[in-house]
């Protein structure tokens, strides 16, 4: 297994954007985009936290679930 981090030796490590308000992560990726436009984070779009934090909470209620074994076809989207 791998971990995988994208370090700015700028900001210090393991910096979240959803351990922050969501008005505040949403300045953050603006300054990024201003600050570093060739970075990834600088492509995201104006949607990216919501869906972000959206996946984030559905992995956390599978992980809670115990990682339950699903069957091909079913959705964890709840459709």
């Amino acid at each position: 297994m791998f971990l995988y981090h994208y370090f700015d030796k700028t900001i210090g490590a393991f910096r979240n954007l959803s351990d922050l308000p969501s008005g505040e992560a949403d300045l953050v990726l603006r300054k990024i985009k201003s600050d570093k436009p060739s970075s990834q984070a600088a492509r995201r779009d104006a949607g990216y936290m919501k869906r972000r934090i959206y996946y984030e909470e559905l992995e956390k209620n599978v992980y809670r679930e115990g990682w339950k074994t699903r069957k091909a076809g079913s959705s964890l989207y709840g459709s």
